[in-house]
Parts: C-alpha cells; structure tokens; sequence
C-alpha cells in the first residue's frame, strides 16, 4: 500500500451537509479498500488562483491516507460524476530513503 495525499475543491454553493456526504463517501471508499486514514480536514473557503465553472472561490478539503491503488481509482471516478466537485489531485507521498551506515562513513573519511 502506498501513501497518498489528496486535495478535492467543492463548488462554494454546496451545502454543508452535500460536502459532509462527499467525505463520508471518500472515508467510506478508503476503509472498503482496508485503507487508513491519517488526517481528514477541511480547510474551508479559499480563494482559488483562477476561475473554474464560473467559480473564485472553493471549500477545500485534504486527505492523507494510505490504500492500493484501486481505492484512488475509485475515488477519482467518483469525483468525475460529482458535479459538486471542481478539482481533485492525488499524488503517492514519496518513501523517506535511508542511508545506510556504509555510505555515511565513506563520506565522513571522504571529507577528512
């Protein structure tokens, strides 16, 4: 399972409890797939960089998780068909990379 990030935009016109159901949609899609959910926020109103659908502002929302693939599959065509949201991106967090012992002390005797 990779980790993800995801940042999904609503149309400002959406109602409180329609963005609710949207996340309680993507939970759901998450913990079907054995996924986790590490934070789950909504940021709120923000002013977008330019108009989407007539639209200068959007309620954002971020979600960091971890799932397969599929799960993110099944998310982004979910937001397809959804006309309440504007814009989604899901990028895979990168794996932080370790550097063996061996290669530090080389570089450490490298530098005397």
């Amino acid at each position: 399972m990779n980790t993800y990030e995801m940042t999904f935009i609503v149309s400002p016109e959406t109602s409180q409890e329609k963005i609710e159901s949207i996340g309680e949609k993507v939970k759901k899609i998450i913990t079907q797939k054995s996924g986790q959910i590490s934070i789950f926020e909504v940021e709120g109103l923000k002013k977008l960089a330019y108009p989407i659908k007539s639209c200068v502002e959007g309620q954002y929302v971020f979600v960091e998780f971890s799932a397969p693939g599929s799960c993110v599959t099944e998310m982004e065509g979910f937001f397809k068909v959804n006309d309440a949201v504007l814009r989604y991106l899901t990028i895979v967090k990168p794996v932080p990379r370790k550097i063996k012992a061996k290669k530090t002390k080389k570089l450490q005797s490298a530098k005397m």
